[in-house]
């Protein structure tokens, strides 16, 4: 029998109907999971061959730097664009950071990305934090755990899970080191005497490392990036005293150790036993003695060198077997005066200056030390000697005292064919005495026979001056002799303390400052002649001629030129 449904079973039927409805849409609308926000990396961390995370000696004959990991360490993440460069230079910000999770040669790291999204085949640098700081050390392993460990490595993204943010590596990462540490064993120039060092400073091809230890120490190991055939340069203190090496073509390769005995050389005038030439950056100590030590002392074309207390005793020869100056410059130079020192620079053979500037270059002086400059006969404090030429002099600041020979300037030419460059002092406190017959500061004296003595420009722009000679021949105490020489010019600015000059004879100008030109800016000079006391005013940059014959008289004169 057929059985119809009724009217209601029919609602409740279709009721349920669209309640199924109803239901199957509330499924289709489900909303998918976000993307994570963080990505966490884990990869496993071991070392190469001489990696370090910390330091310290071990292996046969200590020549091994072994390597453990430490709970915490830090590794900076680096997405880079151009894989297998390990010098590439990162952006400043990571785009995550890494924590060592155990102890040991090996170690998981695991850390988090922020702000990068990683996709497989992205290659990452791994790099050891703090950033290490080679440029200061105190010379032992454990600082350089500590501030200069440095080494990378570099994987490449397996897979991101996009649910988790778990990220894996396609292989453990294999640090490979950024630096090579060397062992410098430094001694004395006999080779077996340790040095107390409380300095050193390493400069090997581009890179300069300064080394203090704590307490001083002839064994410093020093952290250095690599180099290949490259120069090295160390520079030692033991107290008072400087020492120097150099050694060319030396390489220290990544992640390698070295221990390299070093025999310096010391910069202690005493120690001298052979001609010595200075190079840039030296700080010359102690005494040459001119009696025993023959030794001729040059300064580097270029260099910069450091008087800390030298004494150079040159002798009185009249042989050209030590036809040198007390210090010969073999180019441009500079000396700078230690501050707090005495420094006294005497030549050897007579016709030889104190301190000889190379012709055609320039040698300055300045500091705040003591500089006496003199000659052993006939050459000038600070120039040139007979028949010995020199280049350029400027004096910038120190206390300087030159002294002339016979017939000599104290800075400037000595007696007889002798060409001097320019003079110029802009600081300083110098006192400039001349020989017999010589400008204190310019010109020579000319025997009949010889073709004279000059001089290019001599400018004095600053500092305290005193300048005077003490024969009765008309010499002029700037500038040229009475006859036979000639300088360019003559020029004092205002830029000057003082200038004091002092001449045995009357007081016409020319007997005081003398060259083709004088030029001075405005003064008020005051001329004492005995009692008397005589001002005269120029208000034009030209000065030459003549005092009223009125304060004409014997000297000795003493003219002070202030601004």
């Amino acid at each position: 029998m057929k059985r119809f449904m009724t009217f209601t079973g029919w609602l409740v039927m279709t009721a349920t109907l669209f309640a199924g409805i109803t239901a199957c849409n509330k499924v289709d609308n489900i909303v998918e999971d976000p993307a994570p926000t963080t990505y966490t990396l884990t990869v496993q961390a071991t070392k190469g061959d001489d990696v370090t995370r910390a330091l310290a000696l071990g292996g046969a004959e200590g020549k091994t730097l072994n390597a453990t990991w430490t709970v915490g360490d830090a590794v900076q993440a680096y997405h880079v664009s151009n894989p297998g460069t390990l010098f590439e230079a990162e952006s400043s910000v990571p785009d995550g950071t890494l924590y060592a999770q155990s102890s040991g040669t090996s170690t998981t790291l695991t850390g988090t990305f922020s702000g990068y999204t990683p996709v497989p085949g992205d290659v990452f640098r791994l790099r050891f934090i703090p950033d290490a700081d080679y440029s200061n050390q105190d010379g032992t392993l454990e600082y350089i755990a500590e501030h200069c460990d440095n080494a990378v490595a570099e994987i490449t993204i397996a897979s991101v899970d996009a649910v988790t943010g778990d990220v894996t590596s396609t292989a453990a990462a294999s640090f490979e080191n950024r630096q090579a540490i060397v062992k410098f064993s430094l001694k004395q120039p006999d080779g077996t005497t340790p040095l107390a060092v409380t300095n050193l400073t390493v400069k090997a091809g581009g890179w300069t490392y300064n080394v203090t230890p704590a307490v001083a120490s002839s064994d410093l190991y020093v952290a250095v990036k690599s180099i290949s055939d490259k120069a090295v340069l160390l520079r030692a203190t033991d107290g008072t005293d400087h020492y120097r090496y150099e050694k060319a073509g030396v390489s220290f390769d990544l992640g390698k150790y070295y221990a390299i005995g070093v025999k310096m050389v010391s910069l202690n005038l005493s120690t001298f036993t052979s001609h010595f030439t200075a190079q840039d950056g030296d700080i010359l100590t102690g005494t040459l003695d001119g009696t025993t030590q023959k030794i001729k002392v040059s300064i580097a074309d270029g260099a910069t060198v450091t008087l800390s207390g030298v004494t150079i005793n040159g002798v009185h020869v009249t042989e050209n077997t030590y036809a040198w100056a007390g210090i010969t410059c073999n180019g441009d130079a500079t000396l700078i005066l230690a501050d707090g020192t005495t420094n006294t620079v005497k030549g050897f053979e007579h016709y030889r200056p104190g301190i000889h500037p190379a012709v055609g270059k320039t040698l300055t002086i300045e500091g705040t030390g003591t500089l006496n400059a003199s000659s052993n006969g006939y050459g000038a404090g600070i120039g040139g000697g007979f028949k010995v030429n020199c280049g350029n002099i400027h004096i910038k600041s120190g206390t300087i005292n030159a002294t002339g020979g016979s017939g000599c300037a104290a800075i400037g030419c000595g007696i007889n064919d002798c060409v001097c460059g320019n003079i110029t002092i802009s600081g300083g406190s110098v006192v400039a005495q001349s020989g017999s017959n010589a400008t204190a500061i310019g010109c020579g004296f000319t025997d009949g026979g010889h073709s004279g003595t000059s001089c290019g420009n001599i400018l004095i722009e600053g500092g305290t001056i005193v300048a005077y000679h003490t024969n009765t021949s008309g010499t002029a105490v700037i500038g040229n002799t009475s006859s036979g020489t000639s300088c360019t010019s003559v020029t004092v600015t205002t830029g000057i303390i003082s200038l004091e000059l002092t001449n045995p004879t009357k007081g016409a100008i020319e007997h005081f400052l003398k060259a083709s030109t004088v030029m001075m800016q405005t003064y008020d000079i005051t001329s004492k002649i005995g009692t008397g006391v005589y001002v005269f005013n120029r208000d034009d940059t030209t000065f030459k001629g003549y005092f009223p014959n009125s304060i004409w008289d014997d000297g000795p004169n003493t003219w002070t030129i202030a601004p």
